[in-house]
């Protein structure tokens, strides 16, 4: 499934309203089907707003977004979480879990309340792939940044959705952690997912299709 966005702008505005702390500029960007794409800057530059915008979660002042055929803006909210639910998987930056459930419930929770779970049998798989398993019952509360991470990772892939979204997944992690999930990302890209990835990881871009960079708002 591609991903792309026309001519989408969105500003931040300080406390008095006046005047923007932060604009994204005019922005467009084609992301392929079935390849991975990388976005590189400093922070501050934008990737996580973008990001945002392309996820369906942060609407856009201007500018149109499609994912597949579907201008998801044009959606609804409760018609666009649905949509988003299905069709693309998001590791947020930093921590996101629920801290009071435990690691199995993080990741089974969000597709139970859209009434499509996932069978225990596939979540184990992948957290045991992630180093996870022996945690899967252990609350969320209790574990280390990088077990955040991958927590993080996991629940956004194990359905395999068709579009994945991911900022800066490999924070946290230690080298051998880190190269594992460059190389899922990488391989789930050959059986046809879209991957787009903001990282301020050298390491990253190597695995990457395409790099962009953004400065100030402005996707170069």
């Amino acid at each position: 499934m591609n991903l792309s966005a026309k001519n989408v702008s969105f500003k931040y505005y300080g406390k008095k309203k006046k005047k923007p702390i932060f604009e994204l500029c005019s922005t467009s960007l084609d992301v392929p089907e079935g390849k991975l794409t990388a976005i590189i800057g400093h922070s501050g530059s934008g990737k996580s707003t973008l990001l945002s915008i392309l996820a369906g979660v942060l609407r856009p002042e201007k500018g149109d977004v499609t994912v597949g055929n579907v201008d998801i803006y044009s959606l609804s909210d409760r018609e666009r979480s649905f949509y988003r639910n299905k069709n693309i998987g998001v590791i947020p930056q930093g921590n996101s879990s629920l801290k009071h459930l435990t690691v199995f419930e993080n990741i089974s929770l969000p597709y139970e309340m859209y009434g499509d779970g996932v069978p225990r049998e596939n979540i184990d798989a992948i957290l045991r792939q992630f180093g996870l398993i022996e945690l899967s019952d252990e609350p969320a509360c209790g574990l280390s940044g990088g077990e955040q991470r991958r927590l993080a990772i996991v629940r956004a892939i194990v359905r395999k959705p068709s579009i994945i979204l991911a900022d800066e997944p490999t924070g946290d992690l230690d080298e051998d952690n880190r190269k594992n999930v460059l190389s899922e990302l990488k391989k789930m890209t050959m059986s046809g997912t879209t991957v787009l990835m903001v990282t301020h990881d050298k390491e990253a871009e190597g695995y990457a299709d395409q790099v962009f960079k953004m400065e100030n708002g402005v996707l170069l």
